[in-house]
């Protein structure tokens, strides 16, 4: 592969890399290690696929590898975890409604955060996933139900708290829960 294919490459797919990364890692720093982890493995393999999807899926399947083997290792490490994109007020290439989402999704135990990443935002089917994460489809149909149902029982708490405490609808500069 020349460089330029490779920039090529890098430039259709750093961001569905680095968002699956920092959904794994809630880090920014780690998010952008495992991204770079992940394409100077796939410089480095050499692999020429015979089609972008089947170049797509190895990068998620490695950077989902990749986060799992960092997360590991951070268990042996004493952090405190703190939401560093507030901290540094850095912009992102998400709309606010999207921050919204993924605020939700953090919300989430990481094993209903993929599936329905995967689900949403990148349009992978339930049979793709399950290819993707060495899955059952089953499996993964019973993860983004009940992905679905933990985010649903988010909402409603959120829009009781709202009613208990103000009296008004579950509405909120204009996005409306339910």
């Amino acid at each position: 592969m020349t460089h330029r294919e490779f920039a090529d490459k890098l430039e259709a797919h750093k961001n569905t890399v680095y968002r699956i990364s920092f959904s794994y890692l809630k880090n920014i720093q780690d998010a952008e290690d495992i991204t770079q982890e992940v394409f100077l493995k796939f410089y480095s393999c050499g692999v020429d696929f015979p089609a972008a999807v089947n170049e797509k899926a190895w990068l998620i399947k490695v950077t989902a590898n990749l986060c799992k083997n960092q997360l590991r290792r951070n268990k042996f490490r004493k952090t405190v975890p703190f939401d560093e994109a507030l901290l540094t007020g850095e912009s992102s290439d998400f709309m606010e409604s999207d921050i919204e989402a993924i605020d939700l999704l953090f919300a989430l135990p990481p094993k209903y955060r993929t599936v329905l990443y995967l689900f949403y935002y990148e349009r992978y089917t339930t049979r793709e996933i399950a290819l993707l994460l060495g899955k059952n489809e089953n499996t993964v149909r019973t993860l983004l139900a009940r992905g679905r149902e933990k985010l649903r029982d988010i909402l409603t708490d959120d829009l009781g708290h709202e009613m208990g405490s103000s009296g008004q609808s579950g509405q909120q500069g204009g996005f409306i829960y339910g």
